[in-house]
């Protein structure tokens, strides 16, 4: 071959990638020999040419490349055209950041192009493989925009930005959050569920059947997990493999960063009286088989139906948000806070006040209105139509948040107006003080009971024309010694609670009741002390957040001997418990 290349003039590369079936070797004669065709013949000799027509010699061709482009093409340089295309790359997106908050990731970034199509949001899990989890469309500007979206579940994630046009994308920086909440969601899909569908084909005989499974290389685990358990035959000729490890017929994986699921095992079977394996199985599903699809591993006496899907959305579902300077922006913010003469009513108003403000822009272009409290975002498009489809109950342009305190607290708040996913720029600030907070102490009878009872009637425990200091008379009750008896219901639908306020000095409260009987031996007396009891509540050096969690149980001996020296007909046992309220003054 190299003889043939060095006589016709060419690179004996060339020659040989022209004849890769070729060595380089000697050649039997009659071997046809591939060689570049010379100028002015287009594909060849005529097919009506001879086969034993000889070749005529070839001019000196360039070697490399350019040697296997047809000879009659212009050649074409690209280079002066690569500037140009690289300058029409859109910007890379800058000073990408990202929070976690509440089960949410939010990402800040600073939009720098005119010419993108749309943003890739781009997500990667500690030892998984990149995903592109959202594609943001309609920036039509440059500057700050942003995107709120449900967190993966718990783990250490890294996001980055794309800038994307035809001619390609340009990323940003990359940035590391951690979702620490063991509480949060899949929003977005970072892991697989494996689900068992079914297992048939393994023939007469078999019994006792059990498997080994291996995932990502990992020790084997067999299945079912106990020892002394086996899958169950069924009358179709498989096995029941809904009980598979955990003692369900789905495992949950971390994507492999590989982004191909490798399954390995061997199932095992008893014949008779002796155990023999069934046939090893392995399988590797790649990643666009990750789609729910029936699947199967195969062995020699069986065959295993099995599914993957990602675990959770594989979009990030949220709200993307950007600044239009050129969007009217709500003025005149103020906050209305309603106020009366009951303190838990205050209380949740103080909580709750009424946001308002205006706004002159185009009534049906806008979406929506974001309200922020502190910088933090309260509402997403509380709106989902023009102006005039608000609910009046709070007026066209107002909102009712829930703050996290009630009284005490200082907040800002802001609003920007929606039209689709354009923002404008905020209002001017607005500060809400709160009325100072006034504590309260919350007293709520639970129950009584009596050891000894004495009205001067036959009996330890009578029946007493009861009545309770403070609550009135409850009537008569049929009272059973050594039984709880609930202060629910004694009076109607009338609570057996206080609500005392407590001044800033205080550092305890004493309560406690007196029970009463009517009908004392007979002969109407006026009303008997049958029990009395008194208790002091301890709370000095508490503070506000402590008093708000206040929250105590008592069970006080009656008669208690405090304060009360007179005689008592009855011994029991009281039950009550008291909370800690935190209210406008």
């Amino acid at each position: 071959m190299e003889d043939i290349a060095n006589a016709q003039g060419i690179d004996p590369g060339v020659l040989q990638n022209l004849n890769p079936n070729l060595g380089e070797g000697g050649l039997p004669g009659g071997t046809p020999v591939n060689v570049p065709v010379p100028p002015g013949q287009g594909n060849g000799a005529p097919q009506n040419a001879p086969n034993n027509a000889p070749t005529p010699p070839l001019p000196n061709t360039p070697s490399g490349i350019a040697a296997l482009l047809p000879m009659t093409l212009p050649t074409i340089d690209l280079a002066p055209l690569i500037p140009g295309l690289l300058n029409n790359l859109p910007s890379a997106p800058s000073y990408l950041q990202a929070g976690f908050e509440n089960c949410a990731i939010r990402l800040v970034w600073n939009d720098n192009a005119t010419n993108e199509s749309s943003f890739h949001v781009w997500m990667q899990a500690l030892g998984g493989p990149p995903l592109l989890i959202e594609t943001l469309h309609d920036r039509p500007g440059t500057g700050q925009t942003w995107f709120e979206f449900a967190s993966p579940s718990f783990g250490i994630y890294s996001f980055w930005v794309e800038a994307v046009n035809a001619l390609g994308a340009q990323s940003g920086e990359i940035v590391w959050v951690a979702v620490n909440d063991t509480n949060c969601g899949e929003g977005v899909a970072s892991q697989l569920e494996i689900e068992a569908l079914g297992m048939y084909g393994f023939g007469g005989g078999w019994d006792r059947i059990y498997c080994y499974l291996s995932i990502e290389g990992a020790p084997e685990q067999r299945v079912p997990e106990d020892d002394s358990q086996f899958l169950q035959k069924d009358l179709l000729g498989g096995a029941d493999i809904h009980n598979w490890i955990g003692g369900k017929n789905r495992i949950l994986m971390k994507m492999p960063i590989d982004e191909e699921v490798s399954l390995e095992g061997d199932c095992c079977g008893w014949l008779g009286d002796r155990p023999a394996s069934m046939g090893e199985f392995g399988v590797s599903v790649p990643r666009e088989h990750w789609d729910n699809r029936t699947l199967q591993a195969r062995a020699a006496n069986y065959v295993i139906d099995f599914r993957i899907r990602p675990f959770g959305s594989t979009d990030a579902a949220g709200a993307y948000q950007y600044r239009d300077y050129d969007l009217p922006r709500p003025y005149n913010l103020r906050v209305d806070v309603v106020a009366g003469d009951d303190p838990v009513q205050n209380a949740y108003w103080a909580q709750h006040p009424v946001v308002r403000w205006d706004w002159n822009g185009d009534p049906q272009s806008v979406t929506g209105f974001t309200l922020y409290v502190d910088g933090s975002i309260v509402d997403w498009n509380v709106v989902n139509g023009p102006v005039t489809q608000w609910d009046p109950a709070l007026g066209k342009q107002a909102l009712a948040p829930t703050l996290p305190t009630s009284c005490g607290g200082t907040y800002q708040f802001q609003v920007v107006a929606n039209s689709g996913h354009a923002q404008s720029m905020p209002s001017d600030p607005v500060e809400y003080i709160q009325p100072p907070c006034q504590r309260y102490l919350i007293i709520t009878y639970d129950s009584f009971s009596f050891s000894y009872l004495d009205d001067g009637e036959l009996g330890d425990c009578d029946d007493p024309e009861l009545e309770i200091d403070g609550f009135g008379n409850v009537g008569e009750l049929e009272i059973e010694c050594n039984k709880e008896y609930p202060f629910a219901g004694l009076l109607g639908d009338t609570p057996f609670e206080y609500i005392l306020p407590i001044p800033p000095e205080k550092s305890h409260v004493t309560t406690g009741l007196y029970f009463y009987d009517h009908d004392f031996f007979i002969i109407d007396w006026g009303p008997q002390v049958i029990c009395a009891y008194y208790h002091n509540i301890e709370f000095s050096d508490i503070s506000d957040s402590e008093w708000q969690n206040l929250d105590q149980s008592f069970s006080v001996p009656c008669p208690s001997g405090i304060v009360y020296s007179g005689t008592f007909y009855g011994r029991g046992v009281v039950k009550y418990h008291v909370r800690g309220l935190l209210s406008p003054k």
